[in-house]
C-alpha cells in the first residue's frame, strides 16, 4: 500500500472508513452507510524493463486516478521485491506540496511508463511517459477551460535511479502512452511520438547527445473537442517516413447526455509524418484525403482497391474519415494495431435501451481498414481491400486495445491478433484471438545455380 493512499491530505477513505457503498450520480438519499467516491489506488497500466538473462527486472506501476506518482519497483527476486525509487507529488488534487523536483506539472499518471533499454544519445534504460491527465478534462464540454493544465508534457526518466533525464512541453496534457519507433538501428529508439488533449501530434527527436533532442509539433486537428486519448500507432516507411494512426474520442464521456454525442464528429486519422520535416500539418485541412462514407456514398470519396493511396513522396500527408458512418457519437475508444498493410482500432457509441431493459453499453464497432486508401478489410480473405470497414462486437461496452503477438502452435510461429474484429466478417468478440496471415505470398525465383562440375 503507498503511502499517497492513506495519509490525511488524500480522499481515499471508503476502505478506511469500512463504507460498502459507492456514490454514483442521481443515487436515492437516506442509504446506511453514506455512499463515498470510489477508491482507485493504482489504477493505470504497469510498465516493465526486463534484460534478456532476466538479471533484471523492474516494473512502473502507475496510478491514473489514483494519483499523481509513478513508483519503480526491483522485482528481479520474486519472493523479495523492493522499492527503486518514486517520482510525482503526493496529492491527486493538484496541490503541489511534497512534489519531486522538476515534476510540479505531473497530472494524473494515466500514460504507461514505457522503458526502452537503448535511446540515442543515453547509456542505461529509460522510462518515457506522457505528463498525465488533469482533471479540467472532465468538464461536460468540447472546449473545457484548462489554463496551465497538468500533463502537458512527456518526460524521460532514467529507469535505474528516477533521475529526470529531460522534460518536453506540450500544448495541452498527454494522457496516452509515448510510442516509440527505431529508424536507422535496430533496437536503439531515436524518435517517439505523442499526442495530447488538443488533438496535436508531437516528435520527439532523439540525437547524439541529451541536449540536442528536441520535440516538434508535427500535426494539429481543427475540430473542436477531438481529443486524443491513445497512443499513435507507428510504421517506418521508405524515404526517412513514418506512419502515424490514431483516432480521436474521449472514454471519458462515453455517455448519450455528455458532450460527444451529437456535438462532436470524431474522427481516425493515418498520418505520413517526414523526419526532416518540422512543419505542422493540418489534419482536417486539404492535403488529407477524405475517405468517409455514409450510408448511400453521401459523404467523402467511397474507398476501393482503386482508391489512390498514401504514399512516400506523393503531394497527400494522409488520411481521415468521420466516425458517424454507422451512427451519432461514434468515438475511438483504443490504440490501433498496423498488420499486414491494413490498420485495427475499436470504437464506441452510445445508443438508446429499449424500453422496459436496462440500460446497455453502446454499440461497440472494430475496424480493420487499409493503412494506405482507408478501404475495408473485413470480408475480403487474401485481400486488404474490397471489403467492409467494420463489423460488431458482441456486448457493446468498450473494447480493449488490440495487439499482436507472436506464439507457437505445434512447433509452428504463428502471428495472432486479440481485440480485433474477425477478417473473415463472423461474429466478432473484443477478446477474440485469430491468426493474421499475410495477404501477399513472395514469390520464390532462383537468382543463382552451379551445374556440376563447375568450381
Amino acid at each position: 500500500m503507498a503511502p499517497e493512499f492513506y495519509t490525511s491530505i488524500t480522499p481515499f477513505t471508503r476502505l478506511m472508513s469500512d463504507s460498502p457503498q459507492i456514490s454514483y450520480p442521481n443515487m436515492p438519499t437516506g442509504i446506511t452507510p453514506t455512499p463515498i467516491q470510489k477508491d482507485y489506488y493504482f489504477d493505470g497500466s504497469i510498465g516493465q524493463y526486463q534484460t534478456a538473462n532476466n538479471s533484471s527486472v523492474w516494473i512502473f506501476p502507475s496510478m491514473r486516478r489514483g494519483g499523481r506518482t509513478v513508483y519503480a519497483f526491483d522485482v528481479t527476486t520474486p519472493a523479495s521485491p523492493s522499492v527503486k525509487w518514486k517520482i510525482g507529488c503526493p496529492n491527486p488534487q493538484g496541490n503541489n506540496t511534497g512534489c519531486t523536483t522538476g515534476m510540479t506539472g505531473i497530472g494524473q499518471t494515466w500514460s504507461t511508463p514505457t522503458a526502452a533499454s537503448s535511446v540515442l544519445g543515453y547509456t542505461g534504460p529509460v522510462v518515457v511517459m506522457g505528463g498525465g491527465y488533469d482533471t479540467c478534462e472532465d468538464a461536460n464540454t468540447a472546449t473545457p477551460t484548462c489554463t496551465s493544465p497538468q500533463g502537458a508534457a512527456v518526460y524521460v526518466i532514467d529507469a535505474n535511479t528516477g533521475a529526470i533525464v529531460s522534460t518536453f512541453p506540450t500544448t495541452r496534457s498527454v494522457v496516452g502512452d509515448v510510442a516509440m519507433i527505431a529508424v536507422a538501428n535496430a533496437g536503439v529508439v531515436d524518435h517517439a511520438y505523442a499526442a495530447d488533449t488538443g488533438g496535436n501530434i508531437y516528435r520527439i527527436d532523439f540525437a547524439s547527445s541529451v541536449s540536442n533532442w528536441a520535440i516538434h509539433q508535427v500535426a494539429y486537428t481543427t475540430g473542436a473537442g477531438r481529443k486524443f486519448l491513445f497512443a499513435p500507432t507507428l510504421l517506418s516507411a521508405s524515404g526517412g517516413n513514418v506512419y502515424v494512426a490514431l483516432g480521436s474520442g474521449d472514454r471519458e464521456h462515453p455517455l448519450q447526455s455528455q458532450y460527444p454525442y451529437g456535438g462532436v464528429t470524431n474522427r481516425f486519422y493515418v498520418y505520413l509524418d517526414n523526419l526532416m520535416s518540422t512543419s505542422a500539418t493540418n489534419l482536417d485541412g486539404p492535403t488529407m484525403f477524405d475517405y468517409t462514407i455514409l450510408p448511400g456514398g453521401t459523404a467523402g470519396t467511397p474507398t476501393s482497391c482503386g482508391t489512390p493511396g498514401v504514399l512516400p513522396g506523393g503531394s497527400m500527408k494522409g488520411w481521415f474519415m468521420n466516425l458517424n458512418q454507422y451512427g451519432t457519437g461514434e468515438q475511438t475508444v483504443s490504440t490501433a494495431l498496423i498488420a499486414g498493410g491494413t490498420v485495427a482500432f475499436s470504437t464506441n457509441r452510445p445508443i438508446a435501451a429499449t424500453a422496459g431493459t436496462c440500460a446497455n453499453l453502446g454499440q461497440a464497432l472494430g475496424y480493420w481498414v487499409n493503412l494506405f486508401n482507408a478501404s475495408g478489410a473485413i470480408g475480403v480473405p487474401g485481400a486488404t481491400c474490397g471489403g467492409s470497414r467494420a463489423s460488431v462486437f458482441v456486448g457493446g461496452g468498450l473494447p480493449p486495445s488490440p495487439v499482436l503477438a507472436n506464439v507457437v502452435v505445434n512447433g509452428q510461429s504463428m502471428t495472432v491478433t486479440i481485440g480485433t474484429a474477425q477478417l473473415s466478417g463472423g461474429v466478432s468478440s473484443p477478446i477474440a484471438p485469430q491468426q493474421i496471415k499475410p495477404n501477399i505470398v513472395p514469390v520464390r525465383k532462383k537468382i543463382y545455380w552451379k551445374s556440376s562440375g563447375e568450381n
